[in-house]
């Protein structure tokens, strides 16, 4: 469009300078060329007109994609938040005198310790025999695939941190772990139901990478609350989280004993980045 816009500014240039030095001598250039002149001018300011709308509308449009990204990002953070509430909840050995209330209090330090004592090998619930260890991997293989498609669908539209940081959700090594131990349990549950053991499916070993994950699905949440184009704030805990009666109370995640020294597994530790 630039070079539309040069070539017809360059043809006013000639037109003009024409009719300066020949205006008088040459009748074309006297009858015809303030009209030329005219009609490129106006061919020029139509142009302007109509790349500013054509503008406009693609701001609108990816604004309207940007914000249809964003309200499908609701629903896989809400699900990972919520897996996390419960699963505290779970390990706690009894409900806290204050309980948190916002999920950023919940993903402080002092509430990921007792996910150590997390025995992923319990009944979920009581009318399914499916464990936490593969619902969970089932709550968190169906959010990582929603933000893969939101990152096909809607990357170009989305805020780039926001793309980085749901990049880094998905692929976060805290879920990957987990969603692996559903898996592994899945299979041994069919194959070796007798040889399960609990130590293998503890929680204890993922203190390395657990931080990382709180503070990037935290970052997540933040970024989509500032975005205002959801239907709700990710902010409150679900109503009834800590009211007796609500699945899981606590203890139904929490193993029996002192967390099981866990059996040798991947290296969960985070790389070193240098200094």
């Amino acid at each position: 469009m630039g070079k539309t816009y040069a070539w017809l500014a360059v043809i006013i240039v000639l037109v003009v300078t024409a009719h300066v030095l020949w205006g008088e001598s040459v009748s074309f250039v006297r009858d015809f060329g303030p009209g030329i002149a005219s009609e490129v001018l106006g061919i020029i300011i139509t142009l302007i007109f109509v790349q500013r709308i054509l503008e406009r509308r693609q701001h609108e449009e990816r604004a309207r994609a940007s914000r249809g990204g964003v309200r499908r990002a609701e629903d896989p953070l809400r699900d990972l938040a919520g897996l996390w509430a419960e699963i505290v909840k779970g390990c706690l050995e009894r409900l806290p005198a204050r309980p948190p209330s916002t999920y950023q209090d919940l993903f402080a330090s002092e509430w990921s310790s007792e996910v150590d004592y997390c025995d992923m090998t319990r009944v979920r619930y009581g009318w399914s025999d499916e464990t936490w260890a593969e619902s969970s991997a089932r709550v968190i293989s169906r959010a990582r695939d929603q933000i893969s498609a939101i990152l096909d669908l809607y990357g170009v539209h989305l805020n780039a941190h926001l793309i980085e940081v749901l990049d880094e959700v998905r692929d976060d090594p805290f879920l990957a772990h987990v969603e692996t131990l559903g898996e592994q349990l899945r299979v041994g549950r069919e194959l070796y139901p007798d040889e399960i053991d609990v130590a293998d499916f503890v929680l204890s070993r993922t203190g390395p990478v657990r931080g990382k994950f709180l503070r990037t699905l935290m970052s997540a949440i933040e970024l989509y609350n500032e975005a205002g184009a959801g239907g709700s704030l990710i902010s409150e805990l679900p109503d009834g989280l800590w009211a007796p009666g609500h699945v899981p109370s606590p203890g139904d995640l929490r193993a029996d004993r002192e967390a099981p020294e866990p059996a040798a597994g991947p290296d969960l530790s985070l790389p070193d980045m240098g200094g």
